[in-house]
């Protein structure tokens, strides 16, 4: 957000401290609070929404709820596989959905169910923040992926993916780290 105060208050910091600053940005209207870094992609210059864009999901929550309510496509998932330069076989076990339903939706031409589509969406942001870490490196991303992370209590972030609250813990981790908050 340009043009904004933000105020990020380290752990220590006195309650009524925090209790007086936030009376003083009821009335600022160009302060508002941060209790943590956050990576928010659609503020990231090195890779605004690649994945996004080039998959055609919206970027907007309530488009992305819309795109994932009307029916994901499972051809989603070889394009996805195409930008990453990945295996198909590794974006479905990232989302935690079977190759053989993938096959079966494509073969029949159904759509994704919503809570895969859900999943496959989470995946997308989770790899995209994994991108804007790694500057736009496929390689690099997925490799960080699948290394443990201090961060999130020694736990690979590609385990996580198959969860809303696990891709925010990733999402997350990667905002600290570009913060300096995390390692």
């Amino acid at each position: 957000m340009q043009g904004h105060l933000v105020v990020n208050f380290p752990l220590k910091t006195t309650v009524w401290g925090r209790i007086a600053h936030e009376r003083s940005c009821l009335y600022n209207e160009e302060c508002y609070m941060m209790p943590y870094a956050t990576y928010h992609p659609s503020s990231d210059a090195v890779t605004p929404n690649r994945l996004l864009e080039g998959l055609g999901i919206p970027r907007d929550p309530l488009g992305a709820h819309l795109w994932i309510v009307a029916g994901v496509a499972p051809g989603i998932i070889h394009r996805l596989a195409e930008l990453m330069s990945a295996d198909i076989g590794l974006i479905c076990r990232l989302a935690g959905i079977s190759r053989h339903t993938v096959a079966r939706k494509l073969r029949i031409g159904a759509p994704l169910s919503i809570s895969q589509g859900a999943r496959i969406y989470g995946v997308v942001q989770a790899l995209n923040a994994a991108l804007s870490l790694n500057k736009n490196d496929t390689a690099k991303a997925l490799s960080w992926l699948n290394r443990p992370a201090w961060g999130l209590g020694g736990v690979a972030p590609a385990t996580l993916l198959n969860t809303p609250m696990g891709v925010q813990a990733v999402v997350n981790l990667v905002g600290r780290i570009q913060h300096g908050v995390c390692n």
